[in-house]
């Protein structure tokens, strides 16, 4: 079964076209394994700035109306687990102690049925500052979910090491590309060049130079230049 399951997600991998055709690829694939739902969250400067999921409507719905997301640990820089982990909502999120919108979350998710997750995060290269993470769901007894990490978690995480990397690709494929002189711009500007210095060497007028920076900041979805030229370094747009 292993082989056949893992050789049915490549296939269907393959086959997808943007970040949340991967998603259900996993999702429909790990359901022999206990699965229940799939979540997939980029977050960037503590902000989650994409996010693709199967689980059900109603939770998603009770989600966002009660603002859950808010004390939801898996999309704080602050709180990040470092490595993989299996989280029994049972007994909370691990080393935040107690905590009543905490428990609140937990006790709105066992509600919809969900016991536990597998916390699977992608290291970015770009530390706490980007964190990208697949959340599988399961429903499994709270008195099996041990030996469901031990077992059938153990595969799915192996699984999910080649659907990040998919994912990442299909989502950077689907992002706004940099203009060769937002590029240029913003590479001169990791040199330390100014303005008008930047204006002389490329040619341009200082209004041009701020034009294609205001540009790239729209593109990258930054609130300053600093922080545009600091994401398209950390994404590998540009060379610093």
């Amino acid at each position: 079964m292993t082989a056949e399951v893992a050789g049915l997600l490549f296939e269907r991998l393959l086959r997808a076209d943007c970040p949340a055709d991967a998603i259900h690829a996993f999702d429909k694939s790990i359901r022999p394994l206990g699965a229940r739902s799939v979540g997939y969250g980029f977050v960037r400067d503590g902000k989650k700035a994409r996010a693709w999921s199967t689980t059900p409507e109603t939770w998603r719905r009770r989600y966002h109306e009660e603002g859950l997301g808010t004390h939801d640990p898996e999309f704080k820089r602050e709180t990040r687990l470092p490595a993989a982990a299996a989280i029994r909502y049972a007994d909370g999120y691990p080393g935040l102690g107690a905590a009543p919108g905490l428990d609140r979350l937990y006790e709105e998710v066992r509600a919809h049925g969900f016991t536990g997750t597998l916390f699977l995060p992608e290291d970015t290269g770009a530390g706490r500052r980007q964190m990208a993470t697949l959340n599988v769901m399961t429903d499994v007894p709270d008195r099996s979910f041990a030996r469901w990490v031990a077992n059938e978690g153990a595969l799915i995480k192996l699984m999910a090491m080649a659907v990040l990397p998919r994912v990442r690709a299909l989502r950077h494929a689907a992002e706004p590309v940099l203009s060769t002189r937002e590029t240029e711009v913003l590479e001169l500007l990791a040199q330390g060049h100014r303005v008008a210095r930047i204006a002389n060497l490329a040619g341009m007028s200082e209004r041009t130079v701020d034009f294609h920076v205001a540009n790239a900041r729209r593109k990258l979805g930054a609130r300053t230049r600093d922080q545009a030229l600091a994401l398209a370094v950390a994404e590998g747009l540009v060379n610093a």
